[in-house]
């Protein structure tokens, strides 16, 4: 096929090797005219193999790879396009497996220079036409920095040559003869050789995965939220999960990492002051979380009302749990909806622990009921000498703790309403107890509500 596109395309100069190309499809030895087109590209057409790819493209920035013995990009088959030669592809859904669509191709790394992302072109509001990932990459270094169009173009040639010695000569080759050949030709594809291309620490295929335009936060507004070639969008906010109403009375959660439901404090902390937070690119690849969800574990559900007595005004969700204010403020893991694995899930434990006066989960509460020993069985009721009356129980004062981040509170009893000691909690389905003999906890899955059987 394509031996027979360069023919067919010559206008008539190509009727006596067209003859020849007839007698080796009917199985004749190919002459030597056609043994010569067979290696070679068409120098009348940028993509001899018709596979969407450039020639140039996949002749500067091919690899031999030498576990397939192959190319990894070549001019001459079109085969090329799902094979990801910088192995930069990402589980978007994270789900454990890297589907077809979540495949950053040689073919996407092409295409960015057109289209960014193609299939999240939408995004783009009507009006401003289609913005590929280098011109993005111009419009945020002349935000940033005010760079002049040629000077912000300039420093994404640096970008491009400075990676390692070898994108240093390849970038020198390609306009060895002429000065402006990688801008006319290449410019704002995303590098197939590198599966970092702008340096800025997060892979490309996981820019490309979450890319979007548009998104509301000001850092992303009228970009793509990530983009491979543009190293300024690491400090890009786009699902505006950050902490962003902090106060100087506010205490920040310390800051670590969790493995096995185990947090461990480390690394730089956050001081105390006025001042948002942004829950950035970076942050997001760090911790694991999609920048293009602002509540990557799905526990942000307590609501949240406004009103005065009877009448509401506003029922909403609170969003408190967002996957920045997670991390910030609260101190869970924003990867994990019960953080400590007690089976009682974070926002639970936030929506009755959290004391926002004292920044932590502990609170002084008149909540402990007295119970009186009267001998063969403990009663909560009080009996009042003076009156003759038999009253409700007497509460004393105890702290009150519901940490998402610690798996003990799940056995306290507090408010000491399961007899003497309220120990043994467990999690089946259903809500009724068949069996009031010891504390159960039961868990609606249909109305995601919790109840403790007494």
């Amino acid at each position: 096929v394509r031996v027979h596109n360069m023919l067919i395309t010559k206008e008539g100069r190509q009727v006596l090797v067209y003859g020849d190309f007839q007698k080796w499809q009917g199985g004749e030895p190919p002459t030597a005219i056609l043994q010569v087109l067979l290696v070679i590209t068409d120098p009348n057409h940028p993509d001899t193999d018709r596979d969407e790819m450039s020639d140039g493209f996949e002749y500067w920035f091919t690899a031999w790879d030498l576990d397939e013995s192959r190319w990894s990009m070549n001019p001459l088959i079109d085969n090329d396009v799902y094979l990801d030669s910088d192995d930069d592809s990402y589980d978007c859904d994270q789900n454990g497996n890297i589907s077809a669509a979540e495949r950053y191709t040689n073919l996407n790394e092409w295409k960015a220079r057109q289209h960014g992302k193609e299939n999240m072109s939408w995004t783009i509001p009507s009006g401003m036409g289609i913005i590929g990932y280098g011109e993005d990459s111009i419009a945020a270094m002349s935000d940033e920095y005010g760079y002049s169009y040629l000077e912000a173009k300039s420093e994404l040639w640096q970008i491009y040559a400075s990676k390692d010695a070898e994108s240093m000569a390849r970038m020198n080759k390609i306009n060895q003869y002429d000065s402006n050949n990688f801008n006319r030709s290449l410019f704002g594809v995303s590098d197939p050789t590198s599966s970092d291309s702008d340096g800025d620490g997060i892979p490309d295929g996981w820019e490309w995965c979450y890319s979007s335009f548009n998104m509301p936060d000001l850092t992303t507004q009228n970009h793509w939220s990530s983009n491979p070639l543009n190293p300024l969008d690491i400090d890009y906010d786009g699902d505006q999960d950050g902490w962003y109403d902090r106060t100087s009375f506010d205490t920040p959660a310390p800051q670590g990492s969790w493995q096995s439901r185990t947090f461990t404090q480390d690394g730089l902390q956050i001081i105390s002051g006025p001042g948002d937070l942004p829950f950035t690119n970076i942050m997001e690849y760090w911790n694991n979380t999609r920048p293009d969800m602002n509540d990557s574990d799905g526990d942000s559900i307590s609501m949240r009302r406004e009103g005065v007595g009877q009448m509401t005004t506003l029922y909403e969700l609170d969003w408190n749990l967002s996957d920045g204010r997670e991390v910030f403020k609260y101190g869970i893991n924003p990867r994990d909806n019960d953080s400590d694995g007690d089976m009682l899930p974070d926002w639970y434990e936030y929506a009755r622990g959290w004391n926002e006066g004292n920044d932590n989960y502990s609170t002084w509460m008149k909540i402990q009921v007295w119970w009186d020993d009267t001998g063969s069985c403990p009663t909560a009721l009080y009996y009042n000498d003076s009156t003759g009356d038999i009253e409700r129980a007497r509460l004393n004062y105890t702290w009150f703790n519901l940490d998402p981040a610690n798996p003990l509170d799940a056995n306290q009893d507090p408010d000491r309403d399961g007899w003497w000691d309220c120990t043994g909690i467990y999690k089946f389905p259903g809500i009724l107890c068949n069996s009031r003999s010891e504390p159960r906890f039961a868990f609606s899955g249909t109305s995601s509500r919790y109840f403790l059987c007494r």
